[in-house]
């Protein structure tokens, strides 16, 4: 490990670098250290320990957010230092998509009074960052400023999006974050000729309960326990990847009869409650929301 950077330091320039891989075209072929010179990094900051370190996260963190770096044309051969040998960024499942239109046409927001440089030129050129301004607009409480700034625009519908998932009161006393506060979670799918499949997972002081119901077949509902993490690996993976608390309400196509229909309910703390549904129309994360479920149930 790096004598000169600790762990936090290694693990936040890598997340540097990650969002660096999310916006390269996928196909890029690219090494380590040119990817850390296009973040904006001075290379004489690291020795070559550092960048070992450095390489080897990425890989990891890579495949943590769904990014294949392919070094395949390197396999069993002795080529150099790893972190100068290219590979090719597939980047498909990482990009991020509207969750009002579905385009993965987006750009990340800077905010602050910007540097000005090449690279940022030319992200902003590529649509690939938008300035944000200097002021990240907020909500004072108790002295406490919380974000209530997007993290990305559209380039397409012209949408904000990425804000945090909080619950700020009307009289602007109290605020809290919606993922402390989930209680339940209900999906339905189905409709008349495939039957109707609901998984219900409910917290509790270990975790979660699941329950899986398959009305069709007249199937005893069947129940299994998850752990606090894996409770709040779903919940975050609805509100953070996913952006949940930016959906629609409804999707709806009233020129299709029968068909699928579906639902997603979830229940806050003091009876609160936000619904989702569909019938044979989809939010453009719907593929996601599936895999969320599909560990429990077939569906």
């Amino acid at each position: 490990m790096s004598e000169r950077f600790s762990k936090a330091e290694i693990k936040q320039i890598v997340e540097d670098l990650v969002e660096e891989l999310r916006e390269c075209d996928n196909g890029t072929v690219i090494t380590t250290w040119q990817l850390l010179t296009a973040a904006g990094y001075d290379m004489n900051d690291f020795e070559q320990f550092d960048l070992f370190d450095i390489h080897s996260a990425l890989f990891k963190a890579a495949r943590a957010e769904h990014i294949t770096l392919d070094m395949s044309a390197h396999k069993n051969k002795l080529e150099g230092l790893s972190y100068n040998l290219d590979y090719i960024v597939k980047n498909k499942r990482a990009q991020i998509k509207c969750p009002y239109c579905g385009s993965i046409n987006t750009a990340r927001y800077i905010y602050g009074y910007p540097a000005f440089s090449e690279r940022m030129q030319i992200k902003l050129d590529s649509g690939k960052w938008e300035l944000g301004g200097c002021c990240i607009s907020g909500v004072e409480i108790n002295g406490q400023v919380f974000s209530t700034t997007p993290t990305r625009r559209c380039n397409d519908c012209k949408k904000d999006f990425g804000k945090p998932p909080i619950v700020i009161s009307k009289k602007n006393d109290t605020v809290e974050d919606i993922r402390d506060i989930v209680t339940s979670i209900k999906f339905s799918v189905g409709g008349f000729f495939q039957g109707v499949t609901d998984i219900i997972i409910k917290r509790n002081d270990k975790g979660a309960i699941v329950t899986v119901e398959q009305i069709r077949y007249s199937e005893q509902p069947v129940e299994t326990e998850i752990s606090s993490a894996k409770w709040n690996k779903i919940v975050n993976t609805l509100y953070e990847p996913l952006y949940l608390n930016e959906w629609k309400k409804d999707y709806s196509d009233n020129d299709i009869l029968d068909g699928t229909q579906w639902s997603l309910d979830i229940k806050l703390t003091n009876n609160r409650k936000r619904s989702y549904h569909g019938s044979n129309d989809y939010p453009p994360y719907w593929n996601e929301l599936l895999k969320v479920f599909r560990q429990f149930a077939k569906i």
